[in-house]
């Protein structure tokens, strides 16, 4: 609560702050935009209306990059910009600020190339003005800046409306610079990308540790006891050009030692049963990034990471107890090259190499029968003992060809992946019981086991291409045409060819009206091909018992004991979305920036699981489902050799509306950034699901589980006497679930029956609303450095959900549960994180 107080009083008190202390730096770029304007109208020349239409969208795309990047340099989550990160920004706004005078000429009248050709020039000889003496770094450091504002390049394999309404903790979308990752699977949309000069700028560095205790957190509600944990993270990130002129050097070394917290909230036969529990977590990280520059025009880049962790007690929580806990440590790896080379002044060529290794491996607390009562509790061995060594292989290259009406870009892209696991899940069996009462009498509703090899090998090759122009129609208009195709193994089908089409249109005073049209195509990824084979009835197969006997199912009457199995349609293709989208940008003044966007998106041929042999009540004439009320003798499956065959199709459909608003602004000390999302999704399944009832799939048709409004929002301060304080916002609507009657009613084997007249996810969970809050106090040392940024030693404090708001998490949905309806977990309280930092 004091920490609550002490931030409230500082907001309050700032902008009476603000205005004893200078105004925080400008945006280069947009001092220049805003000299053009002035020096124009000043001397009785602005801009005519078509003028102005035409030079928008060349100005404003160059201003809302710009923005993007000197908005990294206001961000203070972190305390004070590092040294390292405001070079690279400010290089790189410099590099736009010269690349936007270089074009400003051709959209000026005679008169007025003259008048500010002479301002410039004055402006030269006096370096009184921001024209030739930019705040900014030289851009040096800088290669080239990619401007990627096209939603429906042809570049990327899916369409990147945006984020989503499920708002987690803040994070600041417009802030993506991407430092030397020249291209790759999303590169189309990656907003700003940088691409680094090697060998440039100044040795800079930050070190950092952090520390966390039970003692300054919550308690969570539904947890009868707080346990004791700690966290501790250790970070360092050094560098600069080893080779001065020719080779930058980054190294990263992140350790981090945690007991996440969490809670058991489940229901015994011996009564109510909570306790709050921690699962340690370590994990090691090393990563460098390296450029070389080969000469003035082309770079190669070296980057490599490792990443190990380890997990202990996981998979417990909520209503599983701790003899469920399982032990998985793994680690991943990738090494990459890239090439970067400039052919002229209007040709660019990039070529990129990259390896990833993935290692995991499972050991369950114990392999004892699972025992998994419908939202009361889970008991018994975890049973995922699992093992996997995966490559994948990526290659790529693209060329970009400039012109001043005509761009054109073309580019492959490859991967193999190589997937080996060891995967013996569920060997020992699992009961499931419909509520307490069943299990205290030994009544399950089902059991089930798999048999067969658990060792699994599978590769894939995955092949992308494309071609894609940018013609300027007019200096206003501008039509940007596409098409990609993509194809891989595993998969039949070879016509995916997907073609994209979008509009950007300059309306003038700082408008910008975008649309397009575009064609997509899933993949179908390597793990579910590797599930398909697992349990394809020869590798492995399921076995089903229905009303089994517990503790032995085995013994008595049994009901079905065939196997179950997977099979995949001979006609399987890639599933086709279609995206659609329209948007609207204004700059007003010189830093704030207003965008809406709408998109609708449908999704043909999804991929849904079938029962191609699900039990049948052969009392009535045509297929029917089985009820409870139906006989066993009467409720048999079309095979009777066999039991479950789940049937990989192309049989769904989705579609989704969504609308975005966002708002960026500057002014005074502070930054502040916010986003509203709506969005209303329909499906007929959750992928890769199976439906209620595979006789009439369309009965599952229903809004999906996601909240319809979501929202978030970020106040950044760089406030007196060295404090800088993030506040970010986060809320949603609440999320969607479904009602099951918790029992097996047309005897399928699965239990995702509901009752009659409810349709999936009819009911509708609680929303949230969070405040997290970033404050940190800076001790400068010494002048500024080659940035601008000086040394400094911060101390910072890091608070999530900082009101201890409770945020419920869906009610339990099985109505066969004594728990149904009600509230049995919650996200985490109050946590405070304390640390100390060193920048230099």
């Amino acid at each position: 609560m004091r920490v609550v107080v002490v931030v409230c009083l500082l907001m309050i008190a700032a902008p009476a702050a603000a205005q004893e202390s200078p105004a925080g730096d400008e945006n280069p770029l947009a001092e220049l935009k805003a000299d053009l304007t002035r020096v124009l109208a000043d001397a009785d020349l602005p801009f005519a209306a078509e003028q102005d239409r035409a030079i928008t969208l060349m100005m404003e795309d160059r201003l809302t990059a710009s923005e993007t990047l000197f908005g990294g340099l206001m961000d203070f989550r972190g305390g004070p910009t590092s040294g390292q990160d405001a070079e690279r920004l400010q290089s790189a706004i410099g590099w736009l600020r010269t690349e936007f005078l270089s074009h400003v000429d051709e959209y000026l009248t005679p008169e007025q190339l003259t008048v500010w050709s002479s301002y410039k020039s004055t402006s030269t000889s006096t370096a009184t003005t921001s024209v030739e003496t930019p705040r900014a770094q030289p851009p040096q450091q800088t290669q080239y800046v990619r401007i990627n504002n096209n939603r429906f390049t042809a570049e990327d394999d899916q369409f990147r409306g945006g984020p989503g309404t499920n708002q987690g903790p803040f994070n600041q979308n417009n802030f993506n610079p991407n430092f030397n990752n020249n291209f790759g699977n999303d590169r189309g949309n990656q907003g700003t990308e940088v691409i680094e000069r090697g060998g440039a700028g100044a040795w800079h560095g930050t070190t950092q540790g952090l520390f966390k205790d039970d003692a300054l957190n919550a308690r969570n509600v539904f947890a009868a006891n707080k346990p004791p944990y700690q966290e501790r993270q250790i970070n360092v990130d050094v560098g600069g050009p080893a080779i001065p002129g020719r080779l930058t050097t980054n190294i990263v070394v992140q350790y981090s030692l945690a007991q996440n917290v969490d809670t058991i909230n489940a229901t015994l036969p011996e009564g109510p049963y909570a306790l709050g529990i921690t699962r340690p977590t370590t994990n090691r990280a090393v990563q460098t990034r390296n450029t070389l520059q080969l000469a003035d025009a082309h770079s190669i880049g070296f980057n490599a990471r490792y990443f190990a962790d380890d997990h202990k007690d996981e998979g417990i929580g909520g209503f599983t107890l701790r003899d469920r806990a399982s032990h998985r440590n793994g680690s991943n790896w990738n090494a990459e090259v890239r090439q970067f080379s400039a052919l002229g002044s209007t040709s660019i060529y990039e070529t990129r190499f990259v390896v990833y290794g993935y290692r995991t491996k499972i050991v369950p607390f114990s392999d004892a029968v699972r025992v998994d009562v419908s939202d009361t509790f889970n008991s018994g061995g975890a049973q995922n003992r699992y093992e996997d060594d995966n490559r994948i292989y990526q290659f790529g290259n693209l060329y970009t060809r400039l012109g001043q009406k005509l761009t054109l870009k073309t580019g492959l892209e490859g991967y193999y992946r190589q997937s080996e696991t060891f995967s013996p899940q569920n060997f020992g069996g699992t009961f499931t019981f419909p509520n307490l009462a069943a299990f205290v009498n030994g009544v399950a509703d089902t059991y089930r086991v798999a048999r067969g090899n658990p060792a699994q090998r599978t590769t894939q090759l995955e092949l992308s291409g494309f071609v894609q122009s940018d013609y300027a129609l007019t200096r206003q208009l501008t039509l940007m045409t596409g098409v990609r195709y993509d194809t891989q193994t595993n998969l039949p089908d070879r016509n995916n060819i997907a073609p994209r089409a979008s509009v950007a249109y300059g309306a003038g005073r700082g408008v910008v009206f975008r649309g397009g049209w575009g064609m997509y195509y899933e993949r179908m990824g390597v793990n579910r091909v590797a599930e398909q084979r697992r349990f394809d009835g020869i590798q492995q197969y399921e076995i089903v018992i229905d009303t089994p006997l517990y503790p032995d199912p085995f013994s008595g009457a049994l009901r079905n004991t065939f196997p179950s199995i997977r099979v995949s349609d001979p006609r399987l293709h890639s599933p086709i979305s279609y995206s659609t989208m329209m948007s609207v940008e204004k700059t007003l003044r010189r830093t704030l920036l207003i965008t809406a966007m709408y998109d609708y998106e449908t999704v043909h041929g999804r991929f849904i699981m079938r029962d191609v042999n699900q039990p049948l009540d052969v009392r009535v004439a045509g297929p029917a489902p089985c009820t409870l009320a139906t006989p066993a003798e009467s409720c048999l499956r079309p095979d009777l050799t066999r039991g479950s065959v789940l049937n990989l199709t192309n049989q769904s459909f989705e579609r989704t509306h969504t609308v975005r608003l966002s708002v960026r602004d500057r002014f005074s000390i502070f930054n502040v950034t916010g986003n509203y999302v709506y969005q209303n999704r329909f499906e007929d399944n959750c992928g890769y699901c199976l439906p209620t009832n595979t006789l009439d799939p369309r009965a599952d048709w229903s809004t999906g589980n996601q909240p319809h409004h979501g929202s978030n929002a970020s106040v950044n301060a760089r406030m007196p006497f060295g404090v800088f304080l993030t506040e970010t916002i986060a809320g949603n609507t609440g999320r969607y679930y479904t009602i099951t009657t918790g029992k097996d009613d047309n005897q399928d084997g699965t239990k995702n029956d509901r009752p009659a007249g409810v349709g999936r996810n009819s009911a509708l969970g609680p929303g949230r609303l969070n405040f997290d809050l970033n404050i940190s106090k800076a001790f400068f040392i010494g002048g500024a450095g080659s940035a601008g940024t000086r040394k400094n030693v911060n101390l910072f404090a890091n608070v999530t959900n900082m009101f201890n708001q409770v945020h419920y998490n869906n009610p339990a949905s099985s109505m066969s549960s004594e728990n149904f309806g009600k509230y049995t977990s919650a996200s985490d309280p109050r946590e405070v994180e304390v640390g100390m930092r060193f920048q230099f």
